[in-house]
């Protein structure tokens, strides 16, 4: 396969074994892997549960961009009745690293289907 000094085999082991692509179907990208893992991470870090219908009105026109009150629609767009909505917060230690994010989430039966995040650092 190259001139590495690593086997097939070997490099195989290192980079998986490429999915088989179905026509018309695109297989999984980078993007769809870091989502998630992004929110297996946010259903370790679910606090409280909160009612969706009035999730809108927790965000006050006159101090939210229309960028963000946009995706606060798409957010609540994209819930089905079977969803429930959850605060969720990184812990301490994503926080110290910088990586701290924290918002809502939407979830089907312990399983993260999309986020709106409110703060991050």
């Amino acid at each position: 396969m190259s001139d590495s000094k690593l086997t097939d085999d070997e490099i195989l082991d290192l980079v998986g074994t490429p999915t088989t692509i179905e026509y018309g179907v695109a297989p999984e990208g980078p993007e769809d892997r870091r989502r998630e893992k992004f929110y297996r991470q946010v259903a370790e870090c679910l606090g409280h549960q909160v009612d969706l219908a009035n999730l809108r009105e927790e965000f006050d026109q006159e101090r939210s961009t229309p960028e963000f009150l946009t995706a606060v629609d798409a957010f609540l767009d994209s819930a089905t009745e079977a969803h429930e909505c959850w605060t969720f917060c990184s812990p301490q230690a994503a926080w110290r690293d910088q990586a701290g994010y924290g918002g809502y989430a939407l979830v089907i039966v312990g399983h993260v289907t999309n986020v709106l995040i409110t703060i991050q650092n």
